[in-house]
């Protein structure tokens, strides 16, 4: 069967997802790697709503994207999860005036300034107090501090 030009562009403006896998499989796309199905529907995409549309569609998924470095990444919905990407943001930024570490509160675990801690006015939370999230707090605030 061959594919033309046209007939990508016809499937790709459907925005279905079985479609659009379809025809990627037969052009010989890599569908175990999403970011290679992502590059290859902004490539051949014939609009300006299928470039817009094209992470929904690559990665099965309507969550806003965060880009960092030029790569995709869908941001976690887990609280821990998010900690941690947060933490790697603190980790590659300078530390500074308005830099943050992990400080305990009663129930919660708080991003705070370092200097003000629960009179920061910025705070917010991080995840649940629990034994579990205050050890993976300790190590994030070891790493920081260093």
């Amino acid at each position: 069967m061959k594919i033309t030009k046209k007939t990508i562009e016809t499937e790709l403006k459907s925005l279905d997802i079985t479609r659009t896998y379809r025809i990627a499989k037969i052009c010989g796309v890599n569908l175990q790697n999403r970011n290679e199905l992502y590059h290859w529907i902004i490539s051949n995409a014939p609009t300006e709503t299928v470039k817009n549309k094209a992470y929904e569609v690559a990665f099965e998924s309507n969550r806003p994207k965060m880009v960092k470095n030029g790569f995709f990444i869908p941001s976690p919905q887990n609280r821990v999860l998010k900690t941690i990407s947060h933490a790697k943001i603190e980790m590659t930024e300078k530390r500074g005036r308005y830099s943050k570490i992990l400080i305990f509160g009663n129930n919660n675990i708080y991003w705070a300034s370092p200097i003000y801690q629960h009179s920061d006015y910025n705070k917010c939370i991080a995840m649940p107090r629990t034994t579990k999230n205050e050890k993976l707090a300790n190590t994030i605030n070891n790493i920081l501090i260093k």
